[in-house]
């Protein structure tokens, strides 16, 4: 048998085995789609893990995992967390929001995050998240939770951030965001910047990339991200999370486009001045790291 004919043989059984997982996987998943939708609904899994206490274990774990360390610019007794209404801009996304993780191990139920709709509708997943109060990125979602004295735990770069997390730069979408400025506003709720170092680097990002702009109307790029053995697993990097001065706002009964770019041009400026300030701390080799903020 020649190398050619081995090849070939070695393709065939390739497919072959292919063709088998996919085979299955195509019989097997609308019973587990049926079954999960079913357990969703009795509310069985969230019971469940709340039992096994699930959810400290988890937030142990990552935490620990990434060795996350928080550093508050002022007296924590200051924030006053217990009584006050924030909302809290966590930064950066990263591909995979693992400081969400380490952040929550620190907060109570007074604390709301707001997390992707999409992730909702995924099984098991959404019980988890469901264990932590959390509500879609929706506008109205979040202004009940702030109207019922609570506060947020938001992505102010959303969805788009992931597809701009680099490992080479860091890079935050905020120049178009109006929601959280808007619900701050109108709230009279001051914001709260808490910049995570290290999420962007969990993951390295391949030059190759596919524009999706013309198909899903937005400026996302698609391109190919890979941890540890070249797999979905993180690198273990130290994370650090700083938690930065509130920025006080006036509650308003009228808002205009200027108040907004007002309200987000402070928050740029402060967000800038944090990053700068705290890179070195973090890391040596951060020194020069340039932050870019679209």
């Amino acid at each position: 048998m020649n190398v050619k004919e081995y090849f070939i043989i070695l393709l065939i059984v390739f497919f072959f085995v292919l063709a088998f997982i996919l085979g299955g996987v195509s019989l097997i998943y609308p019973w587990i789609f049926v079954s999960a939708n079913i357990l969703n609904k009795l509310e069985f899994p969230t019971t469940f893990f709340k039992y096994i206490n699930l959810d400290k274990h988890l937030l142990e774990k990552v935490s620990n995992f990434f060795n996350h360390k928080i550093i508050y610019t002022q007296k924590i007794e200051k924030y006053n967390f217990n009584n006050k209404q924030y909302i809290k801009c966590l930064m950066p996304h990263g591909l995979i929001p693992f400081n969400w993780f380490c952040i929550m191990k620190h907060y109570n139920n007074k604390d709301i995050p707001v997390l992707s709709n999409i992730l909702f509708d995924i099984p098991i997943f959404s019980h988890i998240i469901k264990m932590y109060n959390s509500v879609p990125a929706e506008y109205n979602k979040m202004d009940n939770a702030l109207s019922k004295n609570k506060s947020i735990i938001v992505y102010p770069g959303g969805v788009q951030e992931t597809f701009k997390t680099s490992h080479k730069k860091e890079i935050l979408v905020i120049n178009k965001r109006k929601g959280i400025f808007h619900l701050s506003l109108k709230n009279g709720i001051p914001l709260l910047p808490m910049y995570t170092f290290g999420i962007s680097e969990l993951y390295q990002k391949s030059n190759f990339k596919i524009p999706l702009e013309k198909i899903l109307e937005k400026d996302y790029d698609l391109s190919w991200y890979y941890g540890k053995y070249n797999t979905l697993f993180p690198y273990k990097k130290r994370l650090l999370t700083i938690i930065g001065n509130p920025i006080y706002v006036s509650k308003r009964n009228n808002i205009t486009d200027d108040d907004i770019s007002y309200l987000r041009n402070k928050y740029i400026i402060v967000i800038k001045s944090l990053f700068n300030k705290w890179k070195s701390e973090y890391c040596e080799r951060w020194k020069n790291k340039e932050l870019v903020i679209i």
